[in-house]
């Protein structure tokens, strides 16, 4: 009687036919994981730039409904937190906004503090507009992105930055106005 009968044909993978799916499978990660990262920076700052909306649009609808005065701050820097008026509730009925990992900065930093009246305008002066760039902090090779506050009518827009010299705003020399360096998405 046979006790152990030993196969042939082999069931399985040869350790070099491992070492090989593992080497194929370290160089796909290489190549993948830099897109990876670079999507994930995108969507940071894509989150932010809807976040940052969300939060105008909510101050802004309040300041209707209530018929008061509301103000937005919104500082220039890295992880800002952007908030509504201290001791008041009304402009933020859902809480002030942390912005992690993102980085914005806008040409006039007294431009920190947004104020929709009881109609909803904005009331804060200077140019046509307000010029708010994001991206991500430490990291310039991602797209930057830029959101838009129009004077007085308080119409918000987002869109891509489109300008190198870090300033969101370009001095027309024919006329000497100021335009956003921002291409607006429908």
């Amino acid at each position: 009687m046979v006790l152990f009968s030993a196969r042939k044909s082999s069931q399985g993978f040869t350790l070099t036919e491992m070492l090989v799916i593992v080497a194929i499978v370290g160089i796909l990660s290489a190549i993948v994981a830099p897109s990876f990262l670079g999507l994930l920076n995108r969507n940071k700052v894509s989150n932010a730039v809807v976040n940052l909306q969300g939060v105008l649009q909510e101050a802004q609808r309040e300041s209707l409904r209530k018929s008061k005065t509301c103000t937005v701050n919104i500082p220039s820097s890295s992880n800002p937190t952007v908030t509504g008026p201290s001791g008041s509730s009304y402009c933020l009925i859902t809480g002030d906004r942390v912005l992690k990992d993102i980085s914005i900065r806008r040409d006039d930093t007294s431009l920190g503090t947004i104020t929709f009246d009881f109609k909803g305008r904005t009331t804060t002066g200077g140019s046509d507009f307000q010029a708010i760039v994001f991206s991500v902090a430490n990291d310039t090779s991602t797209p930057e992105r830029c959101l838009m506050i129009s004077n007085p009518l308080g119409v918000v827009r987002t869109g891509l930055y489109n300008d190198s010299s870090g300033s969101a705003t370009t001095v027309d020399p024919n006329n000497s106005s100021t335009t956003p360096n921002c291409t607006i998405s429908q």
